[in-house]
């Protein structure tokens, strides 16, 4: 079994689905620890401890939402949310790199900041975010309905009959292990970077 898994998964502690969701739900408390880490002891809050308790926040909701979407054995949902985990990660990556604009990501003024902006700067702009361009992009090709979600409800049994569930389940365990990875690095992610933000403003 372990042979036809992919390296990276196995270094993550991933071996089947038990592991998987163990991994990915044991992860999110590094999210946790990093908010608190980031703001113990802060006297004085500025704009950037507001967005960085926000997406810390919206981190640690996103992780829950995800890993119950897993142990559900939900394709769209723990790929539509993975997504915007990813997401999130890019932009505190976005507030780290661009100080001057914080304000503009929190609405304060007229400059507004979109999330296009920030996921291009992940994409593109930065080298520090490794394979995000081609994990969110097929993270994307879930959450669109586009042909990748549209026939995960369908298979071809060993008869050549096509075979259609209305209900959502992971096709492939190899699916269900990449989500269970994915979880475990964005979760990796965000807390690096939250604890990096945090960093900047004490």
């Amino acid at each position: 079994m372990l042979s036809s898994i992919a390296q990276w998964i196995i270094d993550l502690g991933i071996s089947d689905r038990g592991t998987g969701i163990e991994r990915a739900r044991a992860v999110g408390e590094k999210v946790q620890r990093a908010g608190f880490d980031a703001i113990d002891g802060l006297t004085h809050l500025q704009s950037a401890h507001f967005l960085l308790l926000g997406l810390t926040a919206r981190a640690q909701g996103l992780h829950q939402a995800s890993v119950e979407a897993l142990e559900a054995d939900n394709p769209y949902s723990t790929f539509t949310l993975i997504r915007s985990y990813a997401e999130n990660a890019a932009a505190i990556l976005y507030a780290i790199g661009h100080p001057k604009k914080i304000d503009a990501m929190l609405n304060l003024g007229e400059a507004k900041v979109s999330i296009g902006q920030i996921v291009s700067y992940a994409n593109q702009g930065s080298r520090r975010f490794g394979q995000f361009k081609n994990i969110y992009s097929e993270l994307s090709q879930y959450a669109h309905p586009m042909s990748t979600s549209i026939f995960a409800s369908h298979k071809v049994s060993d008869d050549n009959q096509v075979v259609f569930s209305s209900k959502p389940a992971f096709k492939h365990d190899s699916d269900f292990l990449v989500a269970s990875a994915w979880i475990v690095e964005m979760s990796l992610a965000n807390a690096h970077l939250i604890a990096e933000l945090g960093d900047m403003y004490r």
